[in-house]
């Protein structure tokens, strides 16, 4: 009896898993309405281990709607870019006029709200989320039918925003907002600024080492990133140094070991960053105490005030 239940198991975690390796997703989004600004940029991403085929697929924004012509590929570990129109300034994979299947929205209803909205070719909401001022808008629900070129039509539908399948972000349709997803959660930065946050900042212990590890979703003009410990909040040392990205839209993920630690003591830890023509930015401050007998351990994090007090 047990030997017929792993029989039956097996595959069925398999294709779980291989359903959960292919989620697709929007990860960045930045405003900008189609008819008036070259900045707006739409990005894809998926979690396979293989280039996933998203043919036949619809996007649906405010301002315009879309169908993937066969065989676009979105690769694994690396982004799709949809834009107005592709340059230097703003690269992108696919430009949005060149697409045979491209449908331009006319709002009626003025607002500085937008949304994003990924359809499977069955017209199955993979992924939706809006970012307003206020979490009520004037502009969902939706019901509206896309036309393809050979005159097709498709209607489609978008619930109410109260619904659960709708992910709110609050801010306004400004070209100078940076949208991108992080952990599951949408964020904005304000990319006329040359500051970002240092995200996912940690520190783990081991074997009489120090792992500090962070991340970055955007860098503008950063030139370094720079590990300071101390042991008293007030004096730190420079413990080491890692050249930063300079300008990139890409996560990045950084980390540094120190060695150089003793049982019994509190050591605190923060990122200084280095942005050219601008005032260095901090983190926060993390703190760990190695301590005798103990192999390993995953600091619960003690969130210290910014140097200048915040």
């Amino acid at each position: 009896m047990t030997g017929t239940r792993r029989f039956f198991l097996i595959p069925l975690l398999l294709l779980a898993g291989q359903l959960i390796a292919q989620q697709l997703f929007l990860s960045r989004f930045q405003p900008g309405y189609y008819l008036a600004d070259n900045r707006h940029q739409v990005e894809l991403r998926q979690n396979g281990p293989d280039p996933l085929d998203i043919g036949g697929y619809y996007l649906m924004t405010r301002d315009y709607a879309l169908r993937f012509s066969p065989k676009t590929y979105i690769p694994a570990g690396a982004p799709l870019r949809i834009a107005r129109q592709k340059s230097d300034a703003y690269p992108a994979e696919i430009q949005l006029n060149g697409l045979p299947d491209f449908l331009i929205r006319f709002n009626l209803l003025e607002s500085d709200s937008n949304y994003a909205v990924l359809f499977d070719p069955r017209l199955r909401i993979m992924d939706a989320f809006y970012f307003s001022p206020q979490p009520n808008v004037p502009f969902l629900p939706v019901r509206d039918t896309f036309i393809t070129m050979r005159g097709q039509l498709v209607p489609y539908n978008l619930p109410p925003e109260n619904r659960d399948i709708w992910q709110h972000l609050s801010a306004r349709d400004d070209p100078a907002n940076y949208i991108f997803r992080r952990s599951c959660r949408w964020s904005t930065l304000d990319t006329a600024a040359s500051v970002f946050d240092h995200q996912d900042l940690s520190l783990r212990y081991y074997d009489g080492i120090v792992s500090i590890k962070w991340s970055t979703g955007f860098e503008r003009s950063t030139e370094s990133h720079t590990i300071e410990r101390s042991l008293d909040q007030e004096i730190f040392v420079t413990i080491g140094e890692i050249e930063a990205q300079g300008d990139s839209e890409e996560f990045t993920y950084y980390s540094w070991y120190d060695s150089e630690v003793e049982q019994g003591k509190t050591y605190f830890y923060r990122i200084q960053t280095t942005i050219a023509g601008n005032e260095p930015v901090y983190s926060r401050l993390l703190s760990v105490q190695p301590e005798e007998g103990i192999e390993e351990f995953e600091l619960e994090v003690i969130l210290l005030p910014h140097s200048d007090g915040t």
